[in-house]
C-alpha cells in the first residue's frame, strides 16, 4: 500500500475576488501546479484515493476521515 500526503487547499477566485477552499484534497505538487495554497496539516491516504479526473487530486467532496470496509467498533 503506497501512501501519499494530501492537503486541503485554497485557490484564488477572480470572480469573487477572494480565496475559496477547494472541495478536493491534493498533493503539494498538484496544489502548486494550480496556483493554490495549502490549508492545514497533511493527511496520509492510500494513493488509490487520488481521483482520475485531475492528477494528484482527490474526487470532489473527498473525506479522508471516512471509514472504509467493515465496521468493527461502535463509538459512544
Amino acid at each position: 500500500m503506497n501512501t501519499v500526503k494530501v492537503y486541503r487547499f485554497e485557490k484564488y477566485d477572480v470572480n469573487c475576488d477572494e480565496w475559496q477552499t477547494s472541495r478536493r484534497w491534493a498533493t503539494e505538487e498538484a496544489i502548486n501546479a494550480v496556483g493554490g495554497r495549502r490549508k492545514g496539516d497533511p493527511v496520509e491516504v492510500d494513493s488509490t484515493m487520488l481521483g482520475q479526473e485531475i492528477d494528484g487530486m482527490t474526487d470532489r467532496s473527498f473525506n479522508p476521515h471516512a471509514s472504509h470496509g467493515f465496521q468493527r467498533t461502535v463509538m459512544r
